[in-house]
């Protein structure tokens, strides 16, 4: 208790030596709930409280992405593992210092007449593009559920999701992954919930924060401004269900209530409320990579992640201090 009285007293005395913001730039290439937590903290003030002054940009791709964190163009980079560890393997000094989620949140849906996985073969299937988290996560899927399956099925890359979904209603492929929870758009657009992450317990290093050795090593400040803010904006997102949908509504762009509940109630589990870095996701991650890119096999978790913010916040109390 005595240590979470000093972080505090700490953290006051540091942001009140002055009142001008320093400016943030944070990065996000997805629209998905987990994602929102940047938003969150903007919408709630909690960059100002830690005298910051947030920019916040929207990048597609990975690539794209991790080249933005590595040119400082971006302090902080809300990622899966994938890119970062791709970024990693071609020298880039990134590292790992929240991760929000531990597990896998997709689903695989299919059309009408598919009903279960053993279909699947010779069937054709969608992600956003080859190496991104979208591709990660459905050969995971396809293995954990036959460990043959991957090598009998055709994968193709066609873009964001909404593309993805408009290309299996009309027909043009036979299944995508998806973002869970899709249960009552399945119903909807009339396709089959083949295959849920959430139930295959498989370690992965989902949505997390990336930065630079070099923003550690010289502006530990405003890391640690930076973590103090964004494990509030989970607590939010846990324990404020009405003003998080409101936010999920703009966010994600899901207008129907039964569909933000849905939404809401998914994450409000699958987020962690002490977001450490995930050694046993990423190294899901690594297992994956190094099967095609033989240098990913050298690599160890720990080589891409620093947990002491977050345990910084967790042992001195403050995390727990946020639900109460």
């Amino acid at each position: 208790m005595l240590v979470w009285v000093w972080l505090v007293a700490s953290a006051s005395a540091e942001l009140g030596q002055g009142t001008e913001l320093v400016p943030l730039h944070v990065g996000y290439s997805a629209l998905n709930p987990p994602s929102s937590i940047v938003w969150l903290m903007k919408e709630e003030g909690l960059y100002a409280e830690n005298n910051l002054q947030p920019f916040l940009i929207f990048m597609r791709g990975g690539t794209t992405h991790t080249q933005a964190v590595l040119a400082g163009d971006v302090q902080f980079g809300q990622l899966t593992g994938p890119p970062g560890l791709a970024a990693y393997l071609a020298g880039g000094p990134i590292v790992y210092i929240a991760s929000s989620q531990d597990s896998m949140t997709y689903q695989l849906i299919a059309k009408p007449d598919i009903k279960n996985v053993s279909q699947l073969a010779g069937k054709t299937l969608a992600i956003s593009q080859y190496g991104a988290s979208s591709d990660f996560g459905l050969r995971l899927m396809l293995r954990r559920a036959d460990p043959t399956l991957e090598q009998r099925v055709k994968i193709l890359q066609i873009g964001d999701e909404a593309g993805r979904l408009a290309a299996l209603i009309q027909g043009h492929i036979d299944g995508t992954i998806v973002n869970a929870p899709f249960g009552l758009s399945a119903k909807k657009y009339n396709v089959n919930v083949l295959l849920d992450s959430a139930t295959m317990n498989i370690p992965y290093f989902n949505t997390g924060i990336l930065t630079t050795r070099a923003m550690l090593r010289d502006r530990s400040d405003i890391v640690r401004r930076f973590m103090r803010g964004y494990v509030k904006a989970i607590s939010y997102f846990k324990t404020r269900p009405e003003r998080t949908k409101k936010l999920l509504q703009r966010f994600s762009k899901i207008d129907d209530p039964a569909r933000l509940q849905e939404t809401w109630s998914y994450f409000k589990d699958n987020i962690l409320k002490v977001p450490m870095p995930s050694v046993s996701g990423l190294q899901t991650v690594i297992n994956v990579m190094g099967q095609s890119n033989p240098k990913a096999k050298s690599v160890k978790p720990e080589d891409l992640i620093e947990p002491r913010f977050v345990r910084e916040l967790e042992s001195s109390g403050y995390i727990d201090s946020l639900y109460r």
